[in-house]
């Protein structure tokens, strides 16, 4: 779902994501889900800004480092936490990080 989302994130209408800047010719950030005004509200779903599971927003441009360290934070963890379930094997020697990926479609859809 996100990654459809985000590659066919529709049109811009469509995608909500509100920016603020402390100048009126400063750099525009997108806002966070409860830094909305309360003006704002009254219009806008807060909850239709982000994913509620991740966090990360919905519309493709509004994202920015901090999400995204985020998720590296929530797999890092993952990763971790499998690790010692496994004895430790997953991540000796860094494994983890040298070998390499691969995608398993499930049946019947091509990789």
């Amino acid at each position: 779902m996100l990654e459809t989302s985000w590659v066919y994130p529709g049109a811009a209408s469509t995608r909500r994501a509100y920016y603020h800047s402390s100048r009126r010719d400063g750099d525009y950030e997108p806002m966070e889900p409860h830094k909305v005004s309360t003006s704002l509200r009254r219009v806008v779903k807060t909850d239709s800004l982000t994913f509620p599971r991740t966090g990360l927003p919905r519309d493709p441009y509004a994202l920015r480092p901090r999400p995204l360290d985020t998720a590296r934070g929530v797999l890092d963890a993952a990763t971790e936490a499998l690790d010692r379930r496994m004895g430790g094997t997953l991540c000796q020697n860094k494994r983890h990080r040298r070998e390499r990926s691969r995608l398993i479609a499930p049946p019947g859809e091509t990789a």
